[in-house]
């Protein structure tokens, strides 16, 4: 018995001390000039694309998320941006096999800039999916929003709540739009609003009921300060090709919990090996006090404020699992705003046979067109009714 457990034991730790070196030697080849040059060959990397239409185009560019610009405190010191660079050929981002691109409107949004003069009727509010990734413009929320309504998106990919609130207060006195649509992302959109939460200007929109920053009319120093970002970013990643080994965004606990080797498995195996998590209250009670200012900044303007939830890949199923009820704070939340909810948990994906037919290559991440389009489809169903 002794020797068996002395066996068992070293076969258990065998396992362990293999997969971790399998993890540092994956972890090493992410960071290695090796893996930036075999994406380059692949027409993987958003850089490589800009290099190659930058031959025939001069207003180009690459999507900067507002978001980025959370850890970038001498950057935002004065000005904090929520939209990205004005009037440029925009490159989002690739996940159906091609790189989805916009022309941004004169704020830096994704949206046809004429719809600016005419009388909006829509207005949506959210992160990557209201920011129309990773399809082209007639496939996005708001470009299907658009075959019906006057139709505006100010989404970004990388927000969470407060600066989607932000976004409210600084462009809707431009718009003074019938209805305004919250989409919610379920994955990250709590995950995100304590960072938000602790910048200072950010918190002001919270905090202070006519807290603005006038961005509408700072476009040219959002754009400066995107490009500058956008110029840092480019530079990292040419140097990055140059490097054997580049560490700037090397992350030992990425390591230690095996993030790696999951993305590895998860994107071979086409499955999801992300880890449930139970948001903390603190970010729930923020929440609340975000949709409560939300929806009085659009009453103020005689609006009415839909909140869409949108579940993650590929949808809830476990109704005692930390993602549900994370779930059900959230409606409950939002039920108690006596906000209309537009469930796409319910509305879609329980009502689908095939959820992950949603995504590209039927593995987590943004809508194919398909999903944007049945998604848009209800949407526009329930602000009817």
């Amino acid at each position: 018995m002794r020797n068996f457990i002395k066996n068992f034991t070293l076969f258990i730790f065998s396992i362990i001390i293999s997969i971790y070196l399998i993890e540092f030697a994956y972890s090493f080849y992410q960071v290695s000039g090796f893996k930036a040059n075999k994406w380059s060959n692949l027409g993987r990397s958003k850089f490589d694309e800009y290099v190659k239409l930058k031959k025939t185009n001069q207003k180009l560019s690459v999507k900067i998320p507002p978001s980025f610009l959370l850890d970038k405190r001498k950057i935002t010191k004065k000005i904090f941006p929520l939209s990205g660079i004005s009037d440029r050929l925009t490159i989002n981002c690739n996940e159906s096999g091609y790189f989805s691109k916009y022309y941004s409107d004169r704020y830096g949004f994704n949206n046809k800039d004429e719809i600016w003069d005419k009388k909006v009727e829509l207005l949506l509010i959210g992160d990557s999916f209201a920011h129309g990734a990773c399809v082209n413009y007639p496939d996005t929320f708001v470009g299907n929003f658009n075959l019906k309504y006057n139709s505006l998106s100010l989404g970004y990919g990388g927000n969470s709540p407060i600066i989607e609130l932000g976004t409210i207060k600084e462009y809707i006195n431009l718009i003074n739009p019938k209805k305004v649509i919250w989409i919610f992302s379920e994955k990250n959109d709590l995950e995100g609003i304590m960072k938000e939460y602790k910048h200072p200007i950010l918190k002001k929109y919270l905090k202070e009921e006519n807290f603005t920053q006038h961005l509408p009319k700072k476009q040219n120093f959002i754009n400066n300060i995107q490009n500058e970002v956008f110029e840092k970013e480019f530079n990292s990643f040419a140097s990055k090709k140059n490097k054997f080994l580049n560490f700037d965004n090397y992350k030992l606990k990425d390591v230690i919990y095996l993030k790696n080797l999951k993305n590895l498995i998860r994107w071979k195996l086409k499955i999801d090996l992300t880890e449930e998590e139970k948001v903390k209250e603190e970010n729930f009670l923020i929440f609340n006090d975000v949709i409560y200012e939300a929806n009085r900044v659009v009453k103020k303007y005689d609006a009415e404020l839909f909140f869409v939830f949108l579940p993650f890949y590929p949808g809830l199923s476990e109704k005692d699992s930390k993602r549900f009820q994370n779930y059900q704070k959230v409606i409950n939340i939002v039920k108690k705003q006596q906000i209309k909810i537009i469930d796409l948990q319910e509305l879609m994906f329980d009502k689908s046979d095939d959820p992950k037919s949603f995504f590209p290559g039927r593995i987590h991440g943004h809508y194919t067109e398909y999903g944007y389009k049945i998604a848009s489809e209800i949407i526009l169903k329930n602000i009817s009714n």
